[in-house]
């Protein structure tokens, strides 16, 4: 174990995919999903809503909340939620700035979404204070969880087909979204 978690024997470096100029992320107005250089997207919330191109995978589009804040959105639904964008990639990286504090369940990281029950994920259950971080695939490659910089979760399986990344929460209270992004990475 330590080889692999500690060493990373056997394990391929994975790199992004190569650089190229394309909008300025930044210069986006409020719920625009901007795409970013190397082809991926980036979203900052701002505005009402959910960004165009955003898709309900799972759950009720009704009964999902999203309240503007100075800095990004807050999120809730009174049952479980599984949001997508983008297109398909086979290899990618996903990441997100989420503040748990008004929150209690589980906000999850999804990757490779190909239908509502076929995914993989990076999930942070809240209870109280207590956190517990998952890494799964709801239907293996090589797969690392990562909080506040510092690698959570570490497994390996097979290579996921391609598919969306997202967000999904579940539990009551609110998630605050502040960034969600996903770029695509190539084997070395």
């Amino acid at each position: 174990a330590r080889l692999v978690y500690d060493l990373g024997v056997d394990v391929r470096a994975v790199q992004a995919a190569p650089l190229v100029p394309g909008p300025d992320a930044s210069a986006a107005s409020a719920d625009e999903l901007v795409q970013v250089a190397g082809g991926g997207w980036s979203w900052k919330p701002g505005g009402d809503g959910l960004p165009p191109g955003m898709e309900v995978v799972a759950g009720d589009a009704g009964r999902i909340g999203v309240e503007t804040a100075p800095q990004g959105a807050w999120l809730s639904s009174q049952a479980p939620v599984l949001l997508a964008v983008g297109e398909p990639f086979e290899g990618m990286e996903v990441s997100a700035d989420l503040d748990l504090t008004g929150f209690e369940g589980t906000a999850t990281l999804v990757h490779h979404v190909r239908g509502a029950d076929d995914y993989d994920f990076v999930s942070v259950q809240k209870s109280g204070n207590e956190l517990l971080i998952v890494q799964g695939r709801q239907s293996g490659t090589h797969f690392r969880g990562y909080v506040g910089g510092e690698m959570a979760v570490h497994g390996h399986g097979e290579a996921a087909a391609a598919g969306r990344a997202g967000l999904r929460i579940e539990g009551p209270g609110r998630v605050r979204l502040l960034r969600l992004a996903a770029t695509p990475i190539a084997d070395e």
